[in-house]
């Protein structure tokens, strides 16, 4: 395969500590040398992110001056870019890191990572050049797979982009649905019993980000027929997400907060692909399908309810979980 050094992309405004963990983890990858980092500092939408955006740009003067990485190069917004829109500012940085290069690695500033994770997504890089199917290589391993006998393996219906590679040429399909109009048009053709049976979740979502007015490019990668979006997966996880402490824009709870940080992570230096049999089987299916789609009858209604009185009156309902619906905390 050919040798790939794919260049890091990373927008961040003022967390401080997230995003010096995240960059410092990076520093201690293996191939951190012969890679370029891109860092795009957002600059204060308010007063209350001003102390964090001070400290992380004091940071950067001094690793401008002495880092671990072949170089660092880093964007200072004069006017906040925001987040969730095709001229944020983790898009401007997509948009000039595609004028110097043909690929990338993408990371928001709360993920920390394993020693090989720019080794496997260089690899990963590799592996689905020329297959148009692939659209991305995870550093997160989405399911519990101790049985799997291959160290990756792919998935035709899943993608996380808490640490993600990919070819900018495959960027055209998420780029498309980068917009709520057309959002909104794809769907308004969704068969409500497919919502409901298979994809509640997504019914959800796509009613959140129309509320919002902010694009989660995860959910828009759910809107993809599955054969468009084939994604790669680390047996173990190379990522360690800190964003559930609710410092981020999407919060989080106290309990997946704890499950993250607690995470256990591979500490290999170098990845080394282990593939004895097929990376695509039905036991991958049925492990995703059996952590994700579990929803019960009457969250399935909540959520087909909504979706129903949004598609016949334009109107977005937001509702509060009852108490006897409720996770109890242990």
């Amino acid at each position: 395969m050919d040798k790939i050094f794919a260049p890091i992309i990373i927008p961040t405004l003022n967390r401080y500590e997230h995003f010096k963990r995240c960059l410092e983890s990076l520093e201690r990858c293996t191939y951190a040398d012969q890679t370029d980092v891109y860092v795009g500092l957002d600059y204060p939408p308010s007063d209350k992110y001003v102390e964090g955006w001070k400290k992380i740009d004091a940071y950067l003067v001094e690793k401008e001056k002495n880092n671990g990485f072949k170089r660092l190069y880093v964007k200072r917004r004069n006017h906040n870019y925001g987040v969730g829109n095709d001229n944020s500012n983790g898009s401007a940085l997509m948009k000039e890191v595609k004028e110097v290069s043909n690929c990338y690695i993408f990371t928001e500033d709360d993920n920390e990572f394993s020693p090989d994770f720019l080794s496997y997504c260089n690899w990963g890089l590799s592996f689905i050049k020329k297959d148009d199917r692939f659209l991305a290589v995870c550093g997160y391993n989405l399911i519990d797979t101790p049985n799997l006998l291959n160290n990756v393996y792919i998935y035709n219906h899943a993608y996380c982009a808490w640490g993600v590679a990919s070819w900018f040429n495959r960027r055209k399909k998420i780029d498309d649905l980068f917009d709520l109009d057309k959002i909104k048009h794809i769907v308004d053709n969704y068969s409500l019993v497919d919502l409901f049976n298979n994809r509640v979740f997504l019914a959800s979502s796509i009613l959140m980000m129309i509320k919002k007015k902010h694009i989660l490019g995860d959910t828009i990668l759910q809107i993809l027929p599955e054969n468009e979006k084939w994604c790669v997966f680390p047996k173990m996880s190379m990522v360690r997400n800190y964003g559930h402490d609710g410092s981020g824009l999407h919060g989080g709870t106290q309990e997946s907060y704890q499950r993250q940080i607690n995470l256990p992570i591979d500490e290999s230096t170098v990845f080394e692909p282990h593939i004895e049999g097929d990376l695509f089987t039905p036991e991958i299916a049925e492990a995703y399908k059996a952590k994700y789609g579990k929803k019960s009858f009457v969250y399935r209604l909540r959520c087909m309810g909504r979706f129903l009185v949004y598609k016949l009156t334009g109107i977005i309902i937001v509702l509060e979980r009852p108490k006897w619906l409720k996770r109890k905390k242990k």
